[in-house]
């Protein structure tokens, strides 16, 4: 019997990315450009984010002629760890060599002074900015759950220390506000922005190290964080990106991040509640984010742009719910084809993303590779095992 079309294309993701050294380009990094640095623009938050904007849509890369340089990003080597670990799950045997190159990585690309990680390039959002190599909660999230997803099945200490030492960042580095339901981690030491789905990741990622180190403190601090982002869960099940002015809106990587920390506290705390919310953002999500032909839809009700982040998070989306989907393997084979004949570039490339007005094809390592791969991997795992349970 041959492979099914997904083992292959795993591997011609994972060897486009190790050809790369992991380096390349990302929708963000258009403040590292030293053509911009070099103007008074550079100095306007406004011209920043405009900067990236246009970084962000233009159909063609400007980023060679503009000098911005190709980077490694340690969020992208955390969802690769992830990925070595389901396939290594889907195929009896881990590739040791690479996953402990890329743990080692990790531990060089560490920000300096900090327990964290941080992106290898400056950014601007709405609310603050943040210098290159900023540790956050995000980056760090995922790149913890990729060590630990590594450690448990390669049974690799070095990758369990480096991810237990880790804790100090969300629980000292970080800060959180208060409320009468709970508490909200922030996205960065910088800033005191209420974003659920960092939120979540947070208080998922404290959850598990909390549990494996024996660390009531953090439990409990993670059952604060579930109860702040569990009220504000709205009545039709989906969740504002976060609390601030102009932070109202929904999409669907987001809400898919969201439901997988949900699923992890529903274990990790023994939390009803947690099962409960994710039931509901779940339902959302099927309604809102997920068009009546099964493909994942960037925002609610609106299938452009065809995002390959989306596309990837939706095929995890649909695996770590199967509990809810009877038809989920179904759905992510079927996601993960339209992926590829929608935004595959052949020899293992995704573009970014298509549009109304046509593809952009710019190959970008976290966002579009790295998330490839895992979900990939992801598909042959469940495919392999019928069993949605990663935890095992």
């Amino acid at each position: 019997m041959s492979e099914p079309w997904w083992t292959a294309e795993s591997d011609a993701v994972l060897a486009w990315l190790v050809s790369h050294d992991f380096a390349g380009y990302d929708p963000f990094d258009g403040l590292e450009s030293r053509l911009f640095a070099s103007t008074p623009f550079a100095r306007s938050r406004r011209a920043r984010l405009a900067w990236l904007q246009l970084f962000k849509r233009l159909p063609f890369n400007l980023r060679s002629l503009c000098r911005v340089p190709q980077t490694v990003n340690p969020k992208a080597i955390g969802l690769v760890l992830t990925g070595l670990a389901r396939r290594a799950q889907a195929r009896g045997h881990v590739d040791r060599e690479l996953g402990g190159r890329l743990v080692r990585r990790l531990a060089q690309l560490r920000a300096p002074g900090s327990a964290g990680w941080g992106y290898p390039f400056a950014w601007q959002n709405r609310a603050f900015y943040a210098p290159r190599g900023t540790p956050n909660a995000v980056c760090s999230a995922f790149v913890v759950a990729g060590l630990l997803d590594y450690a448990d099945v390669a049974n690799d200490a070095e990758a369990a220390k480096l991810a237990a030492e880790t804790l100090p960042f969300f629980l000292g580095e970080l800060s959180f506000t208060e409320s009468a339901h709970g508490i909200c981690f922030s996205y960065t030491a910088l800033d005191r922005t209420k974003i659920h789905n960092v939120n979540l990741l947070v208080a998922a990622t404290v959850a598990r190290l909390g549990k494996r180190g024996r660390e009531p403190r953090s439990l409990e601090l993670s059952s604060a964080a579930f109860a702040f982002s569990r009220v504000a869960q709205r009545p039709d099940g989906s969740w504002p990106y976060g609390e601030d002015p102009g932070q109202g809106w929904v999409d669907s990587y987001h809400t898919g991040y969201n439901l997988g920390a949900l699923r992890q506290l529903e274990r990790l705390l023994a939390d009803d509640l947690a099962r409960a919310a994710r039931a509901s953002g779940y339902d959302y999500y099927r309604r809102a984010l997920v068009s009546s032909a099964g493909l994942p839809q960037h925002y609610p009700h609106r299938l452009y742009p065809i995002d390959v982040h989306v596309a990837a998070q939706g095929i995890v989306t649909v695996l770590e719910n199967l509990d809810f989907e009877p038809n989920g393997l179904a759905l992510a084979r079927d996601t993960a084809s339209w992926t590829r004949a929608t935004l595959g570039l052949g020899g293992g490339r995704y573009a970014y993303r298509r549009t109304r007005l046509g593809t952009i094809r710019i190959v970008y390592v976290r966002w579009g590779q790295a998330w490839m791969f895992r979900g990939l991997a992801e598909l042959e795992r469940a495919q392999e095992t019928g069993d949605s349970d990663f935890s095992r």
